[in-house]
């Protein structure tokens, strides 16, 4: 800047246009005042610099702060739908915990109802052969001993599975209830003709191909109305595809089916829906020696009209039906088990007392035997116009 006021200055003063002092003074003020200029300029520019870049980061810390207040906000209701689901959930089981002690405790009682009442008609019915004196007298009273014990075992039966399936529908109601959902169904006992149940994968095939399926019994409000068919038609397992999954699986359940979504549900009777469009399917079972014994299928449906609404049977439905189906299993078992015992005991007294001419009662077919009674009993009933216990 000197050097550039130095020259400057010479030049005016050769230039004779003021004096060299002065010139250089002159000089010095432009110089200083272009610089000064300069460096506020160049100041201005580095403000609106660092503004731009303060107000760039602001904007992003801002935005940070944003994302951060949305993720937490997000978080909290995560945590809070989660925590609702929770408490759902817990009280979903509790819910169905009470339900099913409920229907344990009820069925309890009636099964040990039913076989004091057979052990009672087996007392009696004994001890009145045993005070008979010809084979004659004593082979009726065989006769009336096996009528009795099944005629027995046919209203405890029947007894059994009214109080099961009004339990589980009246569970099912309630849950139904609490989703707001005025939805009547239907729940129905599939029984086999025997027990189904096979030891090696090579007789998987045989066993299935050669069940027979009946519906044994309905809930006492579908029956009583009569539209539903109870022991009319024999199904096969193969032609059913939510039967044959539950071979496999602990239950099938399948909403809202439609004429345009019903292909993958196949089912025996082809107009399935004019009654139900959405429906949950149970095995009925036990377990003996690690080997399960198939009775039949445990179902509940509905006819559900509003199709944006999927949430139909869920989880606590499906829970309920299978406790329920668990129950069954039991009271199969140990219907099974009484009807054995109750043929040894009468195999016995035929021994003891020397019997002649009575009839030859074995146990091989007594594990079967009392569900080939209620199987025969019921198809056979509606067959001449007759119908479940109501």
């Amino acid at each position: 800047m000197n050097v550039g006021s130095f020259v400057l200055a010479i030049w005016t003063a050769v230039s004779d246009q003021i004096d060299l002092s002065w010139a250089i003074i002159i000089t010095i003020i432009i110089f200083d005042s272009v610089l000064l200029v300069g460096i506020t300029i160049f100041e201005t520019i580095l403000y609106f610099m660092y503004k731009k870049r303060i107000d760039t980061e602001k904007t992003a810390s801002n935005k940070l702060l944003q994302e951060s207040a949305e993720k937490q906000t997000a978080l909290s209701s995560q945590l809070k739908k989660e925590k609702i689901q929770v408490e759902r959930v817990e009280k979903m089981a509790t819910d169905v915990l009470y339900m099913a002690s409920q229907l344990a405790l009820d069925c309890n009682k009636e099964i040990n109802k039913t076989i004091d009442d057979i052990q009672s008609t087996l007392d009696k019915v004994d001890t009145f052969m045993a005070q008979q004196f010809d084979d004659e007298s004593k082979i009726l009273s065989v006769g009336q001993e096996i009528t009795d014990l099944e005629q027995k075992m046919n209203y405890h039966y029947d007894q059994f599975m009214l109080l099961c399936t009004s339990k589980a529908k009246r569970a099912i109601d309630a849950v139904f209830s609490k989703k707001n959902l005025s939805l009547s169904h239907s729940i129905s006992i599939k029984q086999f003709s025997e027990p189904l149940f096979w030891l090696e994968d090579d007789e998987r095939e045989a066993a299935i191909g050669g069940a027979k399926i009946i519906t044994a019994f309905r809930d006492n409000d579908t029956y009583i109305s009569t539209v539903r068919e109870v022991g009319k038609q024999v199904f096969s397992i193969s032609k059913n595809n939510d039967f044959a999954y539950c071979l496999d699986n602990p239950y099938f359940i399948k909403n809202n089916i439609s004429e345009t979504n019903k292909f993958d549900y196949i089912k025996e009777d082809k107009n399935f829906l004019e009654y139900y469009n959405c429906t949950m399917v149970v095995p009925i079972y036990s377990l003996m020696f690690g080997t399960k014994i198939y009775y039949g299928y445990l179902t509940c449906d509905t006819q559900n009209h509003d199709l944006t609404n999927e949430d139909i049977y869920d989880e606590q439905s499906i829970s309920i039906l299978i406790y329920a189906a668990s129950i069954l299993g039991t009271f199969f078992s140990n219907m099974s088990d009484r009807w054995r015992d109750a043929f040894e005991t009468i195999a016995d007294n035929i021994k003891t007392l020397n019997v002649k001419g009575a009839p030859p009662i074995t146990e091989d077919d007594a594990e079967s035997e009392f569900l080939s009674l209620v199987y025969n009993v019921r198809f056979n009933k509606q067959h001449s116009n007759g119908g479940q216990a109501a």
